[in-house]
């Protein structure tokens, strides 16, 4: 068990330190939580971004798997992959009308 320690009249700006750094690093805490779930939904943001018809299948892989290495890594490359956009022609032989 922890005793406090007893306050002389110098102590209590120490005090007042203390509780202020924790104060701190809770907020240090909170913001590396933060850039931690950003990093970990790369693969969806990234999908989002380029536009990928697999938006779906990525994310469900992301949320799901993307706690194991292996399961973020394949989020990250079917959201990497090319998008190709198919364009689709006429291709009636028109003959000229006289």
């Amino acid at each position: 068990m922890r005793t406090q320690p007893r306050l002389t009249r110098g102590d209590s700006t120490v005090h007042l330190a203390a509780a202020s750094s924790n104060a701190g690093g809770a907020a240090v805490t909170i913001i590396f939580v933060l850039i931690g779930i950003g990093m970990y939904f790369i693969p969806t943001i990234v999908a989002k971004v380029r536009g990928v018809s697999n938006l779906g299948s990525v994310a469900v892989i992301n949320v799901f798997l993307g706690w194991t290495l292996v399961g973020w890594i394949i989020a990250l490359a079917m959201a990497c992959k090319s998008v190709y956009q198919v364009n689709i022609t006429d291709q009636r032989r028109h003959e000229p009308t006289a």
